[in-house]
C-alpha cells in the first residue's frame, strides 16, 4: 500500500478535510466573537462612528418610502413665523392676547386637539394673560383637548408659570418637550418617549400623551426612546405653503394657490421652474434619492435642497386671510386633526435636523413622533444600543449580531473552498501567461462583485429583520451591519488566526522553507521541557524511523 505524499490532493474528501480544518473553524469562531466584541466595546471606547451615520442617511430615504403616508391625515402643523408676527403687529415674545386670538381662529375649524409647542415658564407683565387662560379653558370645555409644552422643575415635575400651573388638568395637560440631538451629527434619529428629569423622574412626552389619549390601545410600558422613521413624500399642502412663504420673503411674486405637483407630474419644465428654484426645499425623487449626489443633481438640478416637510402646514397669517380658497385649505388642514402649533422664526433655536428634510422647525419632531406612534402602535421602533445587560432590546440586538455574523462565516468557508494558490513564477510576454493573467483577473473581479452583492443582501436582510420583526430602529441595525461586514472585509479574523497559529502552509512550500510561527506555536517551542539524553534521543530516532520497502 502506497502512502500518499504529504501536501498533494488525492480525493475530494482530502480537500474538504483540509478545508474544514481547525484553522477554518477558528476563523469562523473569531469572526463571530470579533463582531460581537466590536459591536459591544468599540462604541463604548470611541463613541459612535460618523461613517455609520452617513450610511444611515443613505438608507433614510428608502425607509421613508417604505413608511408611505403613515398617519399624517391625523396631524397638521401651524407655524408662527416672522411674517405672521409682523402681520399681527407683534414682536417676540408675542402677547398672550395674540395666542388667545390664534386659538380662537383654530377652534372655528373643530380640530380634535391642539398642542402649543411654546413653553410659558417665566411670568411677565401682560394685561392680556387672563384672556389667554380663559381661551384655554373654553377650548377644553368645547371638547377640544389642549396640551401645553412644559419643562421640568427642581423636583422633576413639569412646571409652567404662575397663573397657568394652577389650571393643569382642568384646562390643559402639560407635556414634556425635552429633546437632545444625536451627539455625533446632531440629527434627530430618536425621540424621547419618557425623558428623565431631575431625580430620575420620568415625564411623558407630547407625542406619547397625545397618542395614548386618542388611541384605542395606549402604549404599554414605553421605552425611554423611540427610533424615528421620517416620511419621505412631502405633504401636498405642506410643499405649497413653504414655497409660497419663501417666495414672499425673497421679494418674489406670490405663487399660485394651485399645489406644486410632484416631479413625475411636472415633467422636465416643471422641475426647472422659477418657483422651484426659489424654494428652499423640493419634492422627493423616489428611488433616485439613494443614488450618488452628483448623479442626482445632474438629473434634477436641485438635489442639494432638502425634501419638503412631511405634514400639512399652515401659517398663522392664513387665519387672517378671508379668501374662500384659504378657508377651504384651513378646514382641510385642521378639521378632526391634531393641530401642533410651533414657531419658525429666523433667529430662533427651536429647530431640529432631519436626515431627509434638513433643518426644520422643532414642532415637526413632535408631529413625526406622533405619526410614528399612530402608525406602528406597540410595534414602534426602539432606539436601542448594545450593552452589558439582559434587557429585551439588548437580547434582540445580540441575536441580530449573531445572525449578521453567520453569513461572514459562510463567506469565509466559500473563500477557502474557492481559493486558488498561485504559482510563484515570473510573468513573461507569452500567450499562455496572458491567458492566465486574464483568467485570474476575471476570477478576482467576479469574486469581488459577488462579495459586494452579498454585503448588500446582508445589510438589506438585517434591516428587514431588525425593523419588521424585532422593532429596532434602522440606525442601530446599520451600526450592527457595519461591524458584521468589517470582520470580513478587513479580515480581522484572518489576521488574528495568523497571529495565534501562524500563516497557513500551502502545498508549494518546501520543507526547508522557514515560515513565521504563530503565538501558540512560539509558546510551545519556548516552553520548558526536560533535557533529552543522547541515549533517549537515539532510541526515539530508531522508534520513529520507517524501514525501507
Amino acid at each position: 500500500m502506497n502512502t500518499p505524499v504529504p501536501g498533494t490532493d488525492t480525493s475530494a474528501t482530502h480537500k474538504w478535510a483540509e478545508l474544514l480544518s481547525h484553522r477554518t473553524i477558528w476563523k469562523a469562531v473569531f469572526a463571530v466573537l470579533l463582531g460581537i466584541a466590536g459591536a459591544l466595546l468599540l462604541p463604548k471606547l470611541f463613541g459612535e462612528e460618523f461613517a455609520t451615520r452617513q450610511a444611515a442617511r443613505l438608507y433614510a430615504p428608502l425607509a421613508g418610502m417604505a413608511y408611505g403616508a403613515g398617519s399624517r391625515e391625523r396631524v397638521s402643523v401651524l407655524l408662527i413665523d416672522d411674517a405672521s408676527l409682523a402681520q399681527a403687529g407683534q414682536t417676540w415674545p408675542a402677547s398672550y392676547g395674540y395666542y388667545a386670538r390664534l386659538l380662537r381662529g383654530v377652534e372655528i375649524y373643530r380640530p380634535r386637539a391642539v398642542f402649543l409647542d411654546i413653553v410659558f415658564r417665566d411670568a411677565r407683565p401682560d394685561p392680556t394673560f387672563d384672556a389667554f387662560a380663559q381661551r384655554l379653558c373654553a377650548l377644553q370645555a368645547s371638547g377640544i383637548k389642549v396640551y401645553l409644552a412644559a419643562t421640568a422643575g427642581s423636583d422633576g415635575a413639569l412646571r409652567l408659570r404662575t397663573g397657568l400651573d394652577e389650571l393643569r388638568g382642568r384646562c390643559f395637560e402639560p407635556v414634556a418637550v425635552t429633546y437632545q440631538p444625536d451627539e455625533v451629527d446632531k440629527v434627530a434619529w430618536s425621540y424621547p418617549l419618557e425623558p428623565r428629569g431631575p431625580g430620575g423622574v420620568a415625564r411623558r412626552s407630547a407625542a406619547l400623551v397625545i397618542h395614548d389619549d386618542f388611541a384605542s390601545r395606549p402604549i404599554a410600558a414605553p421605552a425611554e426612546a423611540m427610533a424615528l422613521s421620517w416620511g419621505l413624500t412631502p405633504a401636498r399642502e405642506g410643499l405649497r405653503r413653504l414655497v409660497e412663504e419663501r417666495n414672499e420673503s425673497d421679494g418674489g411674486t406670490r405663487a399660485d394657490n394651485a399645489p406644486v405637483a410632484s416631479p413625475n407630474e411636472q415633467g422636465e419644465a416643471g422641475r426647472n421652474s422659477a418657483m422651484q428654484a426659489q424654494s428652499y426645499c423640493r419634492a422627493d425623487y423616489g428611488p433616485w434619492e439613494i443614488v450618488p449626489f452628483g448623479v442626482r443633481n445632474a438629473r434634477f438640478n436641485d438635489a442639494e435642497k432638502p425634501v419638503c416637510v412631511f405634514h400639512d402646514t399652515a401659517y398663522a397669517y392664513d387665519l387672517a386671510n378671508g379668501a374662500e380658497d384659504t378657508d377651504s385649505f384651513l378646514e382641510h388642514t385642521f378639521k378632526d386633526r391634531i393641530v401642533m402649533i410651533g414657531t419658525a422664526r429666523q433667529f430662533s433655536n427651536d429647530y431640529v435636523n432631519s436626515p431627509i428634510h434638513g433643518r426644520i422647525p422643532g414642532v415637526y419632531l413632535h408631529a413625526m413622533a406622533l405619526d410614528n406612534l399612530d402608525t406602528y402602535g406597540d410595534d414602534y421602533k426602539h432606539a436601542a444600543t448594545l450593552g452589558f445587560n439582559l434587557q429585551a432590546d439588548n437580547l434582540k440586538l445580540l441575536l441580530l449580531v449573531a445572525a449578521g455574523l453567520l453569513p461572514v462565516v459562510l463567506v469565509r468557508v466559500v473563500k477557502e473552498c474557492t481559493h486558488k494558490e498561485s504559482k510563484h513564477r515570473g510573468f513573461k510576454l507569452t500567450l499562455s501567461d496572458a491567458k492566465r493573467f486574464i483568467c485570474e483577473a476575471g476570477w478576482w473581479s467576479l469574486r469581488s462583485a459577488v462579495e459586494v452583492m452579498g454585503s448588500l443582501i446582508l445589510v438589506i436582510a438585517l434591516l428587514y429583520v431588525g425593523e419588521k420583526w424585532l422593532d429596532i430602529g434602522f440606525l442601530t441595525v446599520v451600526d450592527i451591519a457595519v461591524f458584521a461586514l468589517a470582520a470580513e472585509w478587513f479580515e480581522w479574523n484572518e489576521r488574528l488566526v495568523e497571529w495565534l497559529f501562524g500563516p497557513a502552509k500551502h502545498r508549494h512550500d518546501s520543507k526547508q522553507h522557514k515560515t513565521k510561527v504563530g503565538l501558540l506555536e512560539w509558546l510551545r517551542q519556548h516552553s520548558f521541557t526536560p533535557p533529552i539524553t543522547h541515549d533517549e534521543s537515539a532510541s526515539k530516532s530508531q522508534k520513529g524511523s520507517t524501514p525501507p520497502r
